[in-house]
This record gives C-alpha cells, structure tokens and sequence, in this order.
C-alpha cells in the first residue's frame, strides 16, 4: 500500500467526488480510479460502493 493511494483514498471520501478528488490532487480521473483498484486489490476488499445517486465508503 503507497502513502499516496491512502491520499487519494482520504480526498475521494472528503470530497465525495472522484472528480473532484482527482483535481484536487492534481491528477486525472482515471489515474485516481486505477490507484484505488490498486489498493483494493492489495487489501482483498471493495473500499468505495456506489448506488445510482450515492456512493458509500
């Protein structure tokens, strides 16, 4: 697990918003999205779920 992917992981849930995060980290969306595959895939688990007007962390 990297530092920054816990980072990324952190401004998601602040900012409710992958876009938003991924701004705010100076990084694009997709870049941001495959960090967090990254980290759930090392951790075994889904850290982010999303239903169709809300995501859950």
């Amino acid at each position: 697990m990297l530092l920054k992917q816990m980072k990324y992981f952190i401004t998601i849930v602040d900012c409710h918003s992958f876009t938003e995060a991924a701004e705010q980290c100076f990084i694009s969306q997709s870049a941001i999205s495959q960090q967090i595959k990254s980290l759930e895939k090392e951790l075994g688990i889904c850290t982010i779920f999303f239903n169709s007007c809300y995501y859950y962390s």
